[in-house]
């Protein structure tokens, strides 16, 4: 019995081993024009050489914004496609850690607009679905800004770093957000984890509650409100985590190369798996929902070097996963065509 339990615990063993390789995917060169397109969808992309942000069709491109040194805000678009909101340096501001400008992009005029009433750091820059509010973080607080009265809310000063990654709720009223889960109790006294374990948390506009609803980054709120997509944990056997090659909270540990893309209510109940993958890079790009949240667009680090994507569509009825886009930048928001 002891042989046998060995062994299983040797393929285990060699099973997590696995998904966490030593190498990354062999680089491809990028092509500027392998732009992702969806038949009857319009997206919101980014793209290199330079930095940019666009818009795509099926048979259409449109600029919003590039920069030769580099674009810190991930953009975001309104539910009916009308306002793009992101950021971009002050003028003159050739740093690597630039003091950024929020602006909105009206898509009928094709002009953007300033808002220096707030300012943000890099990240998520998201606009909410009706069009009205603006969210972003900055020193580690989170901010709203109403775009009709000018009214700015700001939630109370984190405990840890807000992520890149922000997500209205579709009525405009929540975002979801993540950070340094709470109590970080490491199983290792005298060793520092790999990385903080992040938690997943929804602002409430009204109440201005702050609620944990889980662990894990990158959430993204479903058009329909009924789900919150996110990059979830590993879960590894005790067993196996040493100091140095995994994530502990609360005792249990992760494995830090290796996560999964998962769907909860935006209680923190019901959660559930949709895509697993390792991965030598941690960050993760945050899953894009179709506008009638029955598929996914889910992101996995194609070429670390140059920061370019594998993206797969996952489709919700079926349980089906294809790869969709092939070594591509990143994908943002996905909205009906007009």
């Amino acid at each position: 019995m002891k042989m046998q339990k060995q062994q299983v615990l040797i393929a285990i063993f060699a099973a997590f081993s696995a998904l966490c390789p030593s190498t990354p995917e062999q680089a491809q060169k990028y092509d500027p024009n392998n732009l992702p397109r969806l038949p009857g969808a319009e997206l919101l992309v980014g793209g290199y050489l330079p930095e940019r942000i666009l818009l795509t069709t099926q048979d259409k491109t449109i600029p919003l914004q590039e920069d030769p040194i580099g674009l810190y805000a991930g953009p975001s678009i309104s539910a009916d496609g009308s306002v793009v909101a992101s950021a971009h340096r002050l003028p003159g501001d050739g740093s690597r850690a630039p003091r950024l400008v929020v602006s909105t992009y009206s898509v009928k005029d094709g002009k953007w607009t300033d808002h220096p009433e707030i300012e943000c750091a890099p990240g998520s820059v998201a606009i909410s679905p009706d069009s009205s509010k603006l969210a972003c973080v900055m020193h580690s607080r989170l901010q709203v800004l109403d775009l009709k009265n000018g009214e700015i809310t700001m939630f109370k000063e984190s405990s840890g770093y807000v992520g890149r990654s922000l997500s209205w709720s579709p009525e405009s009223r929540r975002i979801a957000f993540d950070m340094r889960a709470p109590d970080h109790s490491p199983l290792f006294p005298h060793f520092s984890p790999l990385s903080d374990i992040r938690a997943i948390y929804v602002a409430d506009l009204a109440t201005g509650t702050v609620s944990m609803i889980g662990l894990g980054q990158s959430p993204s709120w479903s058009p329909s409100g009924d789900w919150i997509a996110f990059a979830s944990y590993f879960p590894v056997p005790r067993e196996y985590c040493r100091p140095g090659n995994c994530e502990v909270y609360e005792g249990k540990c992760y494995l830090p190369c290796d996560h999964q893309f998962s769907l909860m209510r935006p209680t923190g109940t019901d959660s559930h798996i949709l895509m697993g993958f390792s991965s030598d890079v941690g960050d993760n790009a945050q899953p894009v929902w179709s506008p009638d949240s029955k598929r996914i667009l889910l992101t996995r680090v194609r070429d670390p070097d140059n920061g370019t994507l594998d993206i797969y569509m996952f489709d919700l009825g079926t349980r089906k996963l294809r790869k969709e886009f092939k070594n591509v930048a990143p994908v943002y928001a996905w909205i009906d065509a007009k």
